[in-house]
Parts: C-alpha cells; structure tokens; sequence
C-alpha cells in the first residue's frame, strides 16, 4: 500500500528557489540522454522528494517561497507523443502580490547552459520582444528558458529579467 499522493513529505527540505534552481542545473549539467531522468536518479540529485500524479502523468516538487513566488519541479513521464522530459516552474503563489525581486536570475541561467555546452539563440515575438532561449545539444536534449519582469519597485522602470520556467522539450 502506497501513502496518498497528496500527503507531504515530513523529510522535504525547505530550500530557497536559487537553492532548487542550483539543484535543477546539477540534474541538466549530469544528463548524457534522457533515460537518465528515471525517477530514482531525478530525486537522488535533486535531493528532493518527488510526489507521484500518476492520474496526470507526472511526478512533481513544489514549494511556496517568502516573497510571494513558488517553485515546482516536474517530471513528465513518456507518453504517446511526448518524450520523458522535466521542467523547473517559477510563478507568483498570490494574485496580486507584488514580486518586487526575482526568484530566479535570467542571467544566470543564461550562462549556466551555456557553460554547460549547450548552443542557444533568442527567440523573439512578434513586436520584438524576447519570448524564450532555446538551448540544444546534439544528444536530444533541448531546453527554453522563459523569461519574464519582475515587478518594479519604481513605476515606469523596467523590473529585473527573471526566470519563469525552464523547460525541456520534446
């Protein structure tokens, strides 16, 4: 007998999204294929402990951080059409609340890939905005990371670049 998917975890550390996000970077940083994104393998480098969906096809991490963002790891299992993959999703927790810093640092993540050997090129929306950066490596492994503004602390200034999601895909 297995304990309810929705029961939490007493051994879950908590950890600042920087924290998660370094955790992430180590489990891209170690991945030769995505076979090696077998849950046991996911959990152990993340140090994390993965709570299973199995109704919708997925294993998840997620914790509520102090300055009104939460974090969440997922691992999406193979299905019909889409390839084992995982993803790190960084939102507001509260409508509303200002986010007035980043959780997670564009920059940053920007230069881990890179650092990493992964080839990467912006991709921009229709009026010149940056919409994502698209990574890749030669061993079907192929990453976005999603940006997204902070909100200012100064009305009419631009806030800082952050994270919302890396994602990989398909």
């Amino acid at each position: 007998m297995t304990a309810p998917e929705s029961a939490s975890t007493a051994a879950s550390p908590v950890l600042s999204a920087d924290e998660i996000g370094s955790r992430f970077l180590k489990l891209i940083e170690g991945l030769e294929s995505r076979e090696d994104l077998s849950p046991d393998r996911v959990q152990e480098v993340l140090g994390l402990p993965l709570q299973r969906r199995a109704d919708r096809g997925f294993s998840h991490y997620g914790q509520v951080q102090k300055n009104g963002w939460r974090t969440g790891l997922f691992l999406y299992d193979e299905s019909p059409g889409h390839k084992r993959r995982v993803s790190l999703q960084i939102d507001q927790f509260e409508e509303g609340m200002p986010a007035t810093a980043c959780a997670l640092g564009f920059a940053k993540y920007r230069g881990a890939f890179e650092r990493m050997g992964f080839f990467g090129s912006p991709v921009h929306g229709e009026h010149g905005q940056l919409e994502y950066w698209h990574y890749y490596k030669p061993n079907d492994l192929v990453f976005q990371i999603v940006p997204q503004y902070a909100v200012p602390e100064v009305p009419g200034v631009a806030g800082p670049l952050c994270v919302r999601s890396i994602d990989m895909l398909d």
